[in-house]
Order: structure tokens, then C-alpha cells, then sequence
């Protein structure tokens, strides 16, 4: 990627806050991911491989779930042309009150009742790059799905397996739930504040050209306040680029087992890899992706365990009093400390 002279929308590093006083709601977690693809059979079959199970199929639209209790993660629709289509955000069950005010916010659509699988009720609304995002309320939950058990790891001063190999086997994943989301956007700032003011997200951390810091962020990682539990490092990723558009979403697995075993599966069903197996520093993770026959990139990322600060250093993430979205712990504490898969699909393919 390219990166201009100037930049737009950015401004000295002390004018990136790490949260918003007084955001309109605060989601608890990212709910799904939208696509839009020409041959719903093709992609129900690509999201199989991956380890996604359907849990309804209409002529126009596909319903995808992990193995988590999560209703579905991932909706497919019929389009003309592959797409991405959006993503969204739950809030509290008891939040109607958030709901509303979010209705009531400039550009968001009514609160309505969702005419799809789980039910519940949601209001879409479009963030600064026009990217569509809908807050939903009130889904229904599914009874988990069996997996197999974590592998059995041998570490210094602790061996629980000898003389027993471990071979797992290439197949799909065991995908648990969706874990985050991450989008391009020319104007990184703007987004980043309208996801604080309007979500209530906190950012755990800023990526700033080494360089040039005064130019403001490049990156952020932005994870959902939870108030004393704990959450993922970052639900939403934003990263600067010349154009808004989707880069990839991620979802936890077992371990990292599962990680290699699976995209070894994916590879033989035709896949190739285009990132290929790597880390990222800011949230520990190794990943590896490949595209498949139609048109989706898939890559499966193992997490290590840690633990993270709730905001950068030069950043104050102190308790907020109650406000009109509810009360925020002064530490809004964040873990990262699961295994994660990511699937991405490119607007373009």
C-alpha cells in the first residue's frame, strides 16, 4: 500500500482519545458479518469447508453458525455480484432505551423486528465511509455444538503427554463464534471517533507511523466495554487505506492445531495462500489465508494467552459516571486469550 505525503483527518496523537465520554450505547459484542454473493450454493459450500454449519438456506439469503451458542455469525445474500454487505453489533438484552436513542441518531433507520432466523430486534445505521451497521437486541441463542477437545500441549516442567503423538487430522475448523472485524477507511480518525461516540467502543490500541507520528493513527483496535468482564482485544479493527472497503473478519477455534489442520483442508480443496502463515504483534495472534474457487479468502489465526492495557500510555481509560448508554468500569478490562480463525472476503472478487 502506498501512503501519500498527507494525510487525511489526521491531527497530533494527543487528539486520539481512547474512548468517549458519553457514547450513545455500549455493544457488548460484534454480532455477524454480511455477504453478498451470486451463487449462494458456492458459498455455502466454501463456509462449510471452513467450518461454518447452516442454519437455514432460503432461495435468497444463507444462514451461517459457529459452534458457539451464537444464533449466526455470518449472513449470505443473493446478489449479482460478490459483495461485502455490512456487519453488526448486539447490545444488552435489556437495552431497548440504547436501541431507541440510536434510532433517533442523524442517517439511522426505525428500530424494527428482524424478518430472518433468531428473531429480535435491531436498527441499521451507515458509519462515516458508508459502511452499513446494524445493532441488534434480543436474538435468539442455539444450543452449542459438540467439538473436539483442545490438544494436549508438553511445556518446560510440565509434560501431561508422553509417549502419546498427536496427528490431527486436515479438516474444517472448529469454528466457534466471530471475533472481529476489520475495515479500510481513508479518513482512519473520523471512523475511529464515530465508533467511540456512537458504539461506545474503546480503543486498546493505536498504530502510528513510527516516523510521522504526528500525523495521527493508522491503525486502531477497538474492543466493546463490557464494563468489569472482560473482553477481546479488539472486536473492530480500523486500518488506513485509499479506500473504504472490508478487509477481513476473524473466528476464534479450538487451537492453534485447528489453525494449521484446517487451512492445510483448504488448501486441498483449492485454495492457495495469499498471506500465508504469520503473526500479528498487537494481539498475538499467527495466521494463514488463502483464497478459494469462489472468490473468498480464508485464514485461520491462533491466539496466545495475555493480557492487555486498557488504553495506550499516553491515553486515560478512567471510569465514566453513569451516562444515557449506562455505567463503564474504570478499568473496562480486556483479554485475549482464545484461539480465533479469520475468513475474508474481497468486495471486488
Amino acid at each position: 500500500m502506498t501512503i501519500p505525503a498527507t494525510l487525511p483527518s489526521l491531527a497530533p496523537i494527543a487528539e486520539d482519545p481512547p474512548r468517549s465520554p458519553d457514547p450513545l450505547v455500549r455493544v457488548r459484542d460484534v454480532s455477524h458479518v454480511e455477504f453478498i454473493k451470486p451463487d449462494l450454493g458456492a458459498a455455502e459450500s466454501f463456509f462449510h469447508d471452513f467450518g461454518l454449519h447452516t442454519v437455514e438456506r432460503t432461495p435468497h439469503a444463507l444462514y451461517l453458525r459457529g459452534a458457539g451458542s451464537g444464533h449466526h455469525c455470518v449472513i449470505v445474500r443473493k446478489g449479482r455480484r460478490t459483495a461485502f454487505g455490512g456487519f453488526g453489533f448486539e447490545l444488552a438484552a435489556d437495552d431497548e432505551a440504547g436501541l431507541q436513542r440510536l434510532a433517533a441518531s442523524p442517517g439511522a433507520g426505525p428500530v424494527v423486528d428482524l424478518d430472518e432466523p433468531g428473531a429480535g430486534r435491531a436498527v441499521t445505521l451507515r458509519d462515516p465511509a458508508g459502511q452499513q451497521v446494524r445493532v441488534s437486541q434480543g436474538i435468539a441463542s442455539l444450543a452449542p455444538l459438540p467439538t473436539r477437545e483442545p490438544m494436549t500441549f508438553n511445556n518446560y516442567g510440565q509434560r501431561p503427554r508422553a509417549n502419546a503423538t498427536q496427528r490431527p487430522v486436515p479438516a474444517p475448523a472448529h469454528v466457534l463464534r466471530l471475533g472481529h472485524v476489520v475495515l479500510e477507511s481513508p479518513a482512519p480518525r473520523r471512523a475511529i471517533r464515530w465508533y467511540l461516540d456512537t458504539l461506545g467502543l474503546i480503543v486498546s490500541d493505536y498504530n502510528h507511523l513510527r516516523h510521522r507520528p504526528q500525523d495521527g493513527p493508522m491503525m486502531a483496535f477497538l474492543r466493546c466495554d463490557r464494563g468489569a468482564e472482560p473482553a477481546d482485544h479488539h472486536s473492530l479493527a480500523i486500518v488506513y487505506s485509499p479506500r473504504a472497503t472490508y478487509n477481513h473478519s476473524a473466528y476464534e477455534v479450538i487451537d492453534v492445531d485447528d489453525v494449521f489442520a484446517s487451512g492445510t483442508y483448504l488448501f486441498g480443496r483449492g485454495g492457495r495462500r495469499t498471506w500465508g502463515w504469520g503473526a500479528t504483534f498487537r494481539a498475538a495472534r499467527s495466521s494463514t489465508t488463502g483464497p478459494t474457487p469462489t472468490g473468498c479468502s480464508s485464514s485461520t489465526t491462533p491466539t496466545a494467552t495475555s493480557s492487555m492495557p486498557p488504553c495506550r500510555p499516553s491515553g486515560t481509560c478512567g471510569g465514566a459516571p453513569t451516562t444515557r448508554s449506562g455505567a463503564s468500569s474504570p478499568a473496562a478490562p480486556t483479554t485475549d486469550a482464545t484461539s480465533s480463525a479469520s475468513c475474508a472476503i474481497c468486495a471486488d472478487h
